[in-house]
C-alpha cells in the first residue's frame, strides 16, 4: 500500500509541475501537503499493525497494557513530583510503601537517594534541595513499551521527561534576587509489572542529557 502511494505521489507531483501555469502556488503547496499528510498516515497504519501482530505473538492483551501504564505513570508522578526536602523524603517513603522498594535498591539509590541535609539540634532538618530551592516535576505522557513476557510477568522499557527547576546564585552583587533556571532531562527505565500489579527489578538510567532549558 505505502508503495502504491509512493507512485500515486510521483504521479501527483509531475501532474501539479505540468499544470504549475494554470495554479497558483499556495494552491500546489497545499496539494503537495495533503498528500504527504496521507503518506505518513499510511505509515503510522502500518507501524501500528506490526506494534500490533507482535504484541499478539507475545500474548500481550490492550487491556493488560493500559492498566499496566497506569501503574507505571502513577510511579514516575510519584517518584519525581516533589518541591522541597521533605516531599522528597515523602516520595521516597511511598515509593517504598505503595511498590514494597528497599533503601538498598538499585532504583532508590540511582534516583532519589537519601536527601542530604543539617540537623539543627532540636530536631528540625535544614534540607540541601531546600536552601537551593530545587524542585522536579514529572511531565507526563511516558513512552512504555513491552520488552519481554514471562508467564503473567510483563518487562517494559520506559521513558519519560522530568523538569527539575533551582535557583541560581545572583551575580550582580548584594540585594540582587537570584534568577531561577529549569531544565527538563529524560530518564530511561526497565519496570516489571505482574499480573497483580505489583512491581519489581526497577533499573535504569538517571536523568542526563538535557532536552530543554530556560530561564
Amino acid at each position: 500500500m505505502v508503495l502504491a502511494a509512493a507512485v500515486l505521489a510521483g504521479g501527483l507531483l509531475a501532474w501539479t509541475h505540468q499544470a504549475a501555469h494554470g495554479r497558483s502556488l499556495a494552491e500546489q503547496g497545499a496539494e503537495i501537503t495533503k498528500l504527504k499528510d496521507e503518506l505518513a498516515r499510511q505509515r503510522r497504519a502500518k507501524a501500528k499493525a506490526v506494534d500490533d501482530n507482535a504484541s499478539t505473538a507475545l500474548g500481550v492483551t490492550a487491556t493488560r497494557l493500559e492498566d499496566d501504564a497506569a501503574i507505571i505513570t502513577s510511579l514516575l508522578a510519584t517518584a519525581f513530583t516533589w518541591d522541597s526536602g521533605e516531599t522528597y523524603e515523602n516520595a521516597r517513603e511511598s515509593l517504598e510503601n505503595r511498590y514494597g522498594l528497599t533503601d538498598d535498591e538499585e532504583f532508590l539509590q540511582d534516583f532519589i537517594s537519601p536527601a542530604l541535609y543539617t540537623d539543627d539540634g532540636e530536631g528540625n532538618k535544614h534540607y540541601l534541595f531546600d536552601k537551593r530551592g530545587l524542585r522536579a516535576a514529572f511531565a507526563g505522557a511516558p513512552e512504555i513499551a513491552v520488552v519481554k513476557v514471562t508467564g503473567t510477568k510483563y518487562r517494559y522499557a520506559v521513558m519519560a521527561d522530568i523538569a527539575f527547576r533551582a535557583k541560581e546564585q545572583a551575580t550582580n552583587g548584594p540585594g540582587e534576587e537570584a534568577t531561577e533556571a529549569s531544565v527538563t532531562r529524560r530518564v530511561l527505565l526497565w519496570i516489571t509489572v505482574d499480573g497483580e500489579g505489583a512491581v519489581s527489578d526497577l533499573s535504569g538510567i538517571p536523568a542526563t542529557g538535557t532536552t530543554r532549558t530556560s530561564r
